[in-house]
C-alpha cells in the first residue's frame, strides 16, 4: 500500500471528522442561543419535523407570531418545466379550499439555496443523534445549490400526530376530503398513513402532503 494512497485515506477521514466535530459545537452553540436565528423567506425556523424522499419540513414563524409548516422540496436539475407548472396550478387551486379535512395552504415559490440561513438551518440538523435516528435521509443535493432549484410550500400548522393504520374514522374524513377535492379538480396521488395527520385541536383527520 504506497503512502500516497495511506495519506489520501487519513486526509479524508481528518476533513471528515472536522466537519462532524464543527456540526456538533455548532449545533451546541444553536441550543444554547448562541447562534442567530435562521429564517427562509422571511419565516424564522423554529424547529426540524420531518424529511421524505424529496424535501423537508420546517416549523416556522412570521413576523407575528403565525406558526406555519414550510416543505422545501428539491427539484431535480432536468425537472421538465411542465412538471413545475403543474405543480403551481394544484397548490393554486388548494389556496383556495378551505376545509377541515386538507392542510391549509398559503404560499408556495422558489426560494434561494445560496442563502446563508437556509444552509445553517441544514447544517444544524445535522447531527450524529439525527442520523441515528434517520431524520436527516439527504443532504442539499448539488443540483439544487448548483440551480437555485429548490421550491417552498408554505402550509397550515397541524398541532397532532401521523395515524398508524387507517380506521373507520380516518377512512371517513379522507372521504370528505377527497369529496371536496374533486370539486375542485384535484387528486392526491399518495394517500397513506403517513400523508394523514391528527389534529388534536379540531379532533379531525387532516389529508397532507400535495406536492
Amino acid at each position: 500500500m504506497s503512502g500516497t494512497y495511506i495519506g489520501k485515506v487519513m486526509s479524508t477521514v481528518s476533513a471528515s471528522t472536522t466537519m462532524l466535530i464543527s456540526s456538533i459545537v455548532d449545533h451546541i452553540k444553536w441550543r444554547r442561543g448562541e447562534v442567530k436565528d435562521n429564517y427562509i423567506n422571511g419565516y424564522k425556523v423554529k424547529r426540524f419535523l420531518g424529511s421524505g424522499v424529496q424535501g423537508k419540513v420546517f416549523e416556522v414563524v412570521d413576523q407575528y407570531g403565525n406558526t406555519f409548516a414550510m416543505k422545501i422540496k428539491h427539484l431535480d436539475e432536468f425537472s421538465p418545466s411542465w412538471e413545475i407548472d403543474d405543480l403551481k396550478l394544484r397548490l393554486e387551486k388548494l389556496k383556495s379550499i378551505d376545509h377541515e379535512n386538507i392542510v391549509g395552504i398559503h404560499q408556495y415559490g422558489t426560494i434561494d439555496t445560496s442563502n446563508t440561513s437556509y444552509l445553517n438551518c441544514v447544517k444544524l440538523l445535522n447531527t450524529p443523534q439525527n442520523r441515528r435516528d434517520n431524520i436527516l435521509t439527504d443532504s442539499i443535493p448539488d443540483y439544487a445549490l448548483r440551480n437555485g432549484k429548490c421550491f417552498y410550500t408554505l402550509m397550515e400548522y397541524v398541532d397532532g400526530h401521523e395515524v398508524r393504520y387507517i380506521s373507520n374514522s380516518v377512512s371517513q374524513d379522507v372521504k370528505l376530503a377527497k369529496r371536496e377535492l374533486e370539486q375542485h379538480d384535484i387528486t392526491h396521488d399518495d394517500i397513506r398513513e403517513s400523508n394523514i395527520l391528527y389534529n388534536s385541536k379540531t379532533g379531525k383527520y387532516v389529508l397532507i402532503d400535495f406536492d
